[in-house]
């Protein structure tokens, strides 16, 4: 009992010590360095950018679904549109991969685009919510 009171105690200060140092280097961090260059660095957009490309990343496979409708409907048979499928599927997936990979390593920079997405749609998510809430 008297170990995980110890215990217990130990990570109480541990946890109060973190929050005392993130309160006390918030409060001291320079960015004149940033403004002086020219490179105004937006967090929240940031993590959104990161995660972004993260989620391409993860959900680049979806293009070969996402690309199915558009594929039986410029073809004429289901063979050739699952062949036009796989082809234009395997296209845009690395498209969107790489789109993901760029985000990913671009992600704290604001570059040409100002944390805009480099793609449209900007994750394959959008288009499926859209479906699903039809």
């Amino acid at each position: 009992m008297r170990r995980k009171i110890i215990v217990l105690m130990l990570l109480i200060v541990m946890v109060s010590s973190f929050s005392a140092y993130a309160e006390e280097t918030n409060n001291t961090v320079d960015t004149s360095y940033i403004s002086k260059k020219g490179y105004p660095c937006d967090t929240g957009k940031a993590i959104g950018k990161l995660s972004r490309g993260l989620t391409n990343i993860v959900t680049s496979p979806g293009e070969y679904f996402y690309q199915i409708p558009p594929s039986m409907e410029k073809t004429p048979d289901v063979m050739t549109g699952f062949f036009t499928d796989i082809f234009w599927g395997t296209i845009y997936m690395f498209r969107r991969l790489g789109s993901g990979v760029y985000d990913v390593f671009t992600s704290p920079f604001p570059g040409k685009t100002n944390y805009r997405s480099s793609i449209e749609p900007e994750t394959i998510l959008l288009p499926v919510g859209d479906f699903l809430t039809k």
